[in-house]
């Protein structure tokens, strides 16, 4: 079983990653994923964005017979990926990956309206404070 978790939240060229303990009991931590990435969506819809909440691939998490997958994608305003392992390390190397893709897609030209919609919507502290409230950091 997992011990660990990492929660990638994208917005346009923007990742903020975070290693999370995982929560023993499997249905706690089903729960804690959903009400995760309905509130990450919440924040990072615009205000007239009155779509329900997509839950991509954490559906799978609805039946009760299914355990935890190692990967999750949930496609949205900007993508969420929840990625579960045993090693600490092995999800360190993946949030590089991810920080480094933001590294290299920030580097050209981004206009105005898109750094702001990102400081509106994806704001580190924010995203930091919503997943805290769900996950305990590693």
């Amino acid at each position: 079983m997992s011990k660990y978790c990492l929660i990638v939240s994208q917005y346009r060229h923007s990742y903020h990653t975070f290693i999370v303990k995982q929560i023993e009991d499997i249905s706690n931590h089903k729960y804690a994923l959903m009400k995760l990435v309905e509130e990450l969506e919440k924040y990072k819809r615009d205000t007239e964005d009155t779509r329900e909440t997509h839950f991509g691939d954490l559906e799978y998490l609805l039946d009760d017979s299914k355990g935890i997958f190692y990967r999750y994608n949930v496609n949205d305003t900007g993508d969420i990926y929840v990625i579960h392992h045993e090693s600490i390390n092995r999800l360190k190397e993946e949030a590089i990956h991810y920080e480094l893709n933001g590294y290299k897609d920030g580097r050209r030209y981004i206009s105005q309206k898109v750094i702001q919609d990102v400081s509106q919507h994806h704001y580190y502290e924010t995203i930091k404070r919503i997943v805290t409230k769900y996950f305990e950091i590693a």
